[in-house]
């Protein structure tokens, strides 16, 4: 009887915790294994390490052995062979080390020295950064530790925002760390040590551990005949596992027996049942009866970074007049991660006129926001963009976009020719606003969320700006509250706009930068369609 597998993911939400395999051998041994490594799956790990004053001696020393150690067992159960890390240690100012392998961020973590005060939003800011340069459809995880509050940096709840939703949030306190700051923080709800020597513990259990596990039934045909309790599990940095042995199986020819593993969680979570159909068939080789197997069926979510992706191909075809139709194949191409240009579909008409369209791939991620400013220069034709809007703010505030010349937002008036740049005040402010962009007008009410579709043009850049407690109606002549992404044009000269990383811009709507929270408005842009 050969070895027979089957696998599912393991599902949290939108979070993945492994994967789930039933294994059988030839003498009717199983083996339940739970592990934290998800196939064809590339993972990114964020380490997030507050180097502040107050962790001086035994604390600092405590959290890198922490991380060494959660970085040790990644190693050993194999995820770190298809991981990326970012070491991000954090005081005053926050610095990204990054891209790294384990190795690397081993020996970054053991460099890690003091720095000044604690600057929650700055640490958060160079995670988003990271998350930005790394494959679409990877699972992302964040380990964030704290012994305090954050104490410089303003507020950061919008930058926490835009992490968690890109990435697994997990932060640790110790001891007297505040406990609503790391709320913010954490994408569920965050972990308190009262001695950091605690951490290592903490950090390995959270890959995957049988805290997690209420039971596990196995099943033959449908019936429950043995339930495996979270102690009897064996517990390793590989994962989770249990072998037992099968009593009862049919093997005359022809009969099926079905052999399933019901895993049931301590937490909300699905049910997550594991099916091996063993059949027995007869040899065709040497006449001999044996249990056979289905194919081993495995779930993947997502594509292993470098593996090839399909793209959409037009076939040399034939259209009448007035009829239309479409011959589409599919055919795998490879591309090169982080490459700024990629292929084009061609398509030859009859006219032998050629059409180019850009191709998006599934394992990248589309930075459009350069700056403070949305860059489309690298796509031509029209280009589909969602806009996500949040506001938490008592103004009620307009915010859209208008084409920009370079970097330093220079615009050109179409009747005179005369170029004015941010500098040029309330003639620059007046001439942005009549080349806005007329059909996008992004707003929504107060403590409320919205979804908006445009399309733009590509080739160009897209300078944002809001009018605050107005809109374009509203301004006769007055351009003293509204704010571009260029401070110079600011009737008060102070920044209203910034990116917060992973396509995320932040509005401030309050003259002279206010709480400089940038989250009255808070705009989230993706490409959906090229």
């Amino acid at each position: 009887m050969p070895n027979s597998t089957q696998v599912n993911v393991i599902a949290r939400e939108n979070q993945n915790l492994g994967t789930a395999s039933l294994n059988l051998d030839d003498n009717a041994n199983y083996k339940i294994t739970l592990s934290p490594v998800q196939q064809n799956t590339q993972y990114n790990f964020a380490y997030i390490i507050d180097v502040s004053d107050s962790m001086s001696g035994k604390p600092l020393q405590a959290a890198k052995n922490a991380y060494i150690s959660l970085t040790k067992s990644l190693i050993d159960s194999g995820i770190a062979e298809v991981s990326q890390f970012a070491v991000i240690p954090f005081g005053s100012d926050a610095l990204l080390n990054a891209p790294l392998n384990a190795t690397q961020a081993i020996s970054t973590i053991e460099g890690l020295s003091l720095n000044g005060f604690t600057n929650f939003n700055a640490a958060l800011e160079k995670a988003n950064q990271f998350f930005s340069t790394v494959p679409f459809g990877a699972t992302n995880k964040v380990y964030f530790l704290s012994d305090g509050f954050s104490t410089t940096g303003g507020s950061f709840r919008n930058t926490a925002k835009a992490l968690q939703a890109v990435a697994d949030v997990q932060a640790y306190g110790i001891g007297a760390a505040n406990i609503q700051e790391l709320r913010i923080v954490d994408s569920d709800q965050p972990t308190i040590v009262a001695e950091a020597s605690e951490l290592a513990d903490e950090f390995v259990n959270s890959i995957l551990s049988r805290d997690d596990i209420s039971k596990i039934n196995i099943l033959l045909d449908g019936k429950i005949i043995e339930t495996i309790q979270p102690e009897e599990l064996e517990e390793s940095s590989a994962g989770l596992a249990f072998t037992g042995s099968i009593d009862g199986l049919n093997p005359e020819k022809d009969t099926q027996n079905k052999l399933s593993a019901q895993i049931v969680y301590t937490e909300q979570i699905p049910d997550t049942t594991v099916d091996l159909v063993v059949n027995s068939e007869t040899d065709k080789d040497n006449n001999q009866e044996n249990l056979g197997n289905t194919v081993p069926q495995t779930i993947q979510l997502v594509p292993k970074l470098g593996s090839e992706l399909p793209i959409l191909s037009v076939a040399d075809i034939s259209i009448e007049e007035n009829n239309m139709g479409t011959n589409i194949t599919e055919f795998p191409a490879t591309f090169e991660n982080n490459k700024p240009e990629y292929p084009k579909v061609e398509v030859i008409e009859n006219d032998n006129v050629e059409q180019t369209s850009p191709i998006v791939p599934q394992n990248t991620v589309q930075n459009i926001i350069d700056g403070n400013v949305l860059n489309l220069e690298s796509f031509t034709g029209n280009v589909a963009i969602t806009f996500a809007v949040d506001r938490e703010a008592l103004f009620d505030n307009t915010v859209g976009f208008y084409k920009i010349e370079d970097a330093e937002g220079t615009i050109t008036d179409p009747i005179t020719g005369n170029k004015l740049k941010p500098s040029d005040g309330k003639a620059y402010a007046e001439l942005a606003l009549k080349l806005h962009q007329p059909e996008l007008e992004l707003r929504v009410d107060n403590l409320s969320s919205t979804i908006i579709q445009d399309t733009l043009s590509g080739g160009y850049l897209y300078a944002p700006f809001m009018i605050a407690d107005g809109n374009l109606d509203t301004l006769k002549g007055d351009f003293s509250q509204v704010y571009f992404s260029f401070a110079q044009a600011n009737s008060d000269g102070v920044e209203h706009i910034r990116s917060l990383g992973n396509n995320t811009l932040g509005f401030e709507d309050l003259w002279n930068g206010g709480d400089h929270d940038f989250n009255d408005i808070v705009i989230r842009t993706e490409i959906t369609m090229v």
